[in-house]
């Protein structure tokens, strides 16, 4: 019998459920922490691996589900975040700002928590706020994380 994990589909799943959400259209949605030459003020990327001694995009656990044959039970999280640059150094706005890319992405969570079939359940998980002031502007970073609930596929 074949073993395989399901964060590669949810990632690609929730990567297009963002890129699809009206209320992100504004925002350049990325997958993971790519490198452009993109201008745009607001981000928020899929797969975000925080600081740069942290470069876990997605965190699972593999319990095995001892009754009958069945697929093993997966639990993942899938590290995202909403970015903001205020090139005004207004860092209420830039973190009033990030927290309406969060709570949109949030709301596309909890519109399809099976993201589209790749998982049995997800909801946001955890998250925490990066503040900074640049001499380019003021940064407000939202990093959260998709729990994952879902079997193994086979």
């Amino acid at each position: 019998m074949a073993w395989s994990s399901q964060v590669p589909a949810a990632l690609a799943a929730l990567l297009a459920a963002f890129r699809a959400a009206p209320a992100l259209a504004d925002a350049d949605v990325r997958d993971g922490p790519q490198v452009t030459g993109s201008p745009a003020l607001e981000a928020v990327l899929v797969g975000w691996h925080g600081q740069m001694s942290d470069l876990l995009a997605a965190e699972a656990t593999v319990n095995p589900e001892v009754f009958g044959d069945a697929d093993d039970r997966e639990l993942f999280a899938i590290r995202c975040a909403a970015l903001v640059m205020n090139g005004q150094n207004d860092l209420a706005a830039a973190r009033t700002r990030a927290y309406a890319l969060f709570a949109a992405c949030g709301a596309v969570v909890r519109a399809d928590r099976r993201l589209a079939g790749t998982v049995g359940d997800s909801h946001i998980g955890r998250h925490a706020l990066r503040q900074e002031q640049r001499t380019d502007g003021a940064v407000a970073t939202v990093e959260f994380t998709v729990q994952c609930d879902t079997f193994t596929g086979t």
